[in-house]
């Protein structure tokens, strides 16, 4: 077994709401996939991974678009990730993931600009998730690999913010 030491994670998430209801789609995913991967982190949208952290409490940050639909599946480095087609959103998220040094290469934790759904392709499963309440939070993630798969991790929130 191997362990990945420690990992900063800048991300966004969305309203308490409609992180309940992607956790209980991803739990239906994992019933048909076994992995425990996409639950290393609560359903968020990653913009940053780091070997240090960088903090977000005195940073600011634009203002997130209003309701977003995340209606839409794509496929990124072998993961399946909800997206939004929205440019409003994708613009935003560019400009917040600029205000953080590039990500480094992880295999199971990846900066895009969705949630993060499933390891495999799963096929085309229904959901749509409208969001307009944005947090942006940091934390520290480890996880343990045995062959090429997470099977265990830990992880720790350290800072949070309402962007508005």
């Amino acid at each position: 077994m191997k362990t990945y030491l420690p990992y900063y994670i800048t991300l966004i998430h969305p309203s308490s709401s409609s992180m309940r209801h992607i956790k209980s789609f991803i739990k239906e995913v994992y019933t048909k996939e076994h992995t425990i991967t996409p639950l290393i982190l609560p359903p968020s949208i990653i913009i940053c991974v780091s070997a240090q952290i960088n903090t977000i409490i005195n940073k600011s940050f634009p203002s997130p678009p209003r309701e977003i639909a995340f209606n839409r599946f794509t496929h990124h480095k072998d993961k399946m990730f909800l997206t939004t087609d929205n440019s409003d959103f994708i613009n935003w998220y560019s400009s917040i993931q600029a205000s953080f040094p590039p990500s480094i290469a992880n295999e199971f934790l990846i900066a895009h600009s969705g949630f993060f759904i499933a390891e495999q392709n799963t096929g085309q499963p229904e959901i749509t998730l409208h969001n307009n309440d944005w947090r942006i939070a940091t934390y520290l993630v480890t996880y343990n690999v045995e062959n090429e798969r997470v099977v265990s991790f830990y992880r720790e929130k350290l800072e949070e913010k309402h962007l508005k």
